[in-house]
């Protein structure tokens, strides 16, 4: 079966998030608030990854000069991480990069590059996008997270003294 069909057999097995969504609304208390954003953030924490990128898809057509694209790129990512489509994760990271390049969220969007690449299993390029990470933005959380990341990168490369040197230099830095 191709990942299509998975994810749909996969749906029969759980209720909706939109059925829950409505479940949510129609009860005592009301618990979520009108709106889309409000809506895709529901739909992310009940991992129904689909009708959330569509949410976010059509905030970003419907805003596309919003001050806070590059936050909804960034939720579009994740969203496509956690919807196991990886090349279209990285894709709207690079996009953040492109398109904002002076965006707080930088250090973050290069982070969920290297942490794809890694989820993906091409460790090789994840360390790349790892070290990126640490060098350009050697402040961040990201870079600590980055750090880690290629630390696991190079124990499944089955280079133990890279990890151990990566695991020291995150102390070293810390």
């Amino acid at each position: 079966a191709g990942f299509e069909e998975t994810l749909e057999a996969g749906q029969d097995q759980r209720p909706s998030a939109r059925n829950l969504f409505d479940e949510l609304r129609s009860g005592p208390f009301d618990l979520v608030n009108d709106g889309e954003l409000d809506r895709f953030v529901l739909l992310l924490k009940l991992e129904d990854y689909r009708p959330a990128i569509e949410q976010y898809r059509k905030i970003l057509e419907k805003y596309p000069e919003s001050q806070e694209c590059d936050f909804f790129l960034l939720r579009l990512a994740k969203a496509y991480y956690g919807a196991l489509d990886f090349q279209k994760s990285i894709d709207a990271c690079r996009e953040i990069v492109k398109r904002y390049p002076k965006s707080e969220l930088i250090p973050e969007a290069h982070y969920q590059i290297g942490n794809t690449l890694f989820t993906r299993g091409d460790c090789d390029e994840a360390v790349k996008v790892f070290k990126e990470v640490v060098d350009r933005h050697p402040r961040s959380r990201q870079a600590v997270f980055a750090g880690f990341g290629m630390a696991n990168c190079f124990e499944e490369l089955e280079r133990r003294g890279d990890a151990l040197a990566a695991y020291r230099s995150i102390l070293d830095r810390h």
